[in-house]
């Protein structure tokens, strides 16, 4: 299936799916820190003996950096398996994913013990799900729902890959983007009339299905064929329409979903033009292949790598640091400030540090050559 004639993977450069990754990593904390964690039924109860801080709309729609980095995922992986064999391929997930895991999942139980959030013995669960990757919960975060999604692509790129057929990964996600668009279309018109379709939405299980986020890793998919070859055919063209169209409905459902528990009414209309100037704004830099200067493309790099570490662990970290700020006097926002700065550091120190030396420790004792960091 060559919905793109391909005939040599260009050197192209990654710097905009690193600038990206920073961005999308960043609105997803702040989304967190200045909007959900100040709700009530989050965190808020505790923040409110200390501060009358409302929760701002700002970043009401900054949960969408998670639909981004699912298309940055579509890029990295279609990239990773162009010229890999499924060994390889599982290997390089196993040295990427696992380090940050090992790291951030036990510090994140830690800060919930302390929190109070979970007793010693009920933390143990959620810290073998993490460690083992068991992609239902409970986890040590809430954000580690994503790695369920990521992993169940990695399986179906392996699949394809130890059967020979990296073609067979287009087949298969662009089916189910074509099927993902026909569920969350009618969702959007049939959810009040039949119970099946919230079920359906809420349920794990399907979710692990990608019929719910497969438009984004398809775009993704599509996106590296572009930049890596020549013309755009008539059906690939298509099903970017199609992805574009299951990705702005999926978007639309949980933006309703989010108002639903925030008692709010925020527009879908921002999360959906943020995502869509994003990967619009991707997929140019990639198409004209930008290549920054030395200096910055080093320091994107540095930033794109940190985002795996941050994104696991800014949830517990942030919110330890908020109250410890709120409870020496200071406001919401400049908690916030500070939580956001402490998170950054955090997830640098680990990049350069025990990640690092547990990827080489694992390295060390297998014969596949290690990843391309971050991808």
């Amino acid at each position: 299936m060559s919905l793109i004639k391909i005939d040599t993977f260009p050197k192209t450069s990654f710097a905009g799916i690193d600038a990206l990754r920073l961005f999308a990593a960043l609105i997803v904390m702040m989304y967190h820190f200045s909007y959900l964690h100040l709700l009530d039924g989050s965190y808020a109860e505790l923040l409110k003996k200390e501060t009358s801080d409302k929760a701002s709309p700002i970043f009401h729609f900054g949960w969408v950096g998670v639909q981004i980095f699912f298309v940055i995922s579509g890029i990295l992986i279609y990239k990773s398996a162009a010229n890999s064999s499924a060994s390889r391929f599982v290997m390089n997930r196993v040295f990427r994913l696992v380090p940050a895991i090992w790291i951030c999942a036990p510090i994140s139980i830690a800060i919930g013990v302390y929190l109070g959030e979970m007793s010693g013995y009920a933390a143990i669960r959620p810290l073998i799900h993490a460690l083992l990757f068991v992609p239902v919960g409970p986890w040590p975060d809430g954000v580690y729902w994503t790695l369920g999604i990521e992993c169940v692509f990695y399986a179906l790129v392996a699949v394809c890959l130890y059967f020979g057929k990296l073609s067979y990964v287009k087949i298969t996600i662009f089916s189910l983007s074509i099927f993902s668009c026909i569920f969350w279309v009618s969702f959007y018109f049939l959810k009040s009339d039949y119970d099946l379709f919230d079920f359906l939405r809420g349920n794990r299980y399907f979710e692990l299905l990608m019929l719910q986020h497969a438009p984004y890793f398809a775009l993704g998919v599509l996106l590296f064929e572009i930049i890596s070859g020549s013309r755009l055919t008539p059906a690939a063209m298509a099903l970017a329409i199609i992805c574009i169209v299951g990705a702005w409905f999926e978007i639309w459902a949980v933006n309703d979903e989010i108002n639903h528990i925030a008692s709010d009414n925020q527009s879908a209309i921002t999360p959906i033009a943020v995502w869509s100037i994003s990967i619009a704004t991707l997929a140019w830099c990639l198409k004209r292949n930008i290549f920054p200067r030395k200096k910055a493309s080093a320091i994107l790099r540095f930033l794109g790598l940190i985002t795996y570490p941050l994104y696991l662990i800014h949830g517990q970290l942030g919110i330890l640091v908020i109250f410890a700020t709120v409870a020496l006097g200071a406001g919401v926002y400049l908690a916030i400030t500070v939580a956001v700065m402490t998170c950054l550091a955090a997830a640098g120190a680990i990049t350069y540090g025990p990640e690092r030396m547990i990827g080489k420790y694992l390295k060390a004792r297998t014969d596949i050559p290690m990843a391309v960091p971050g991808s």
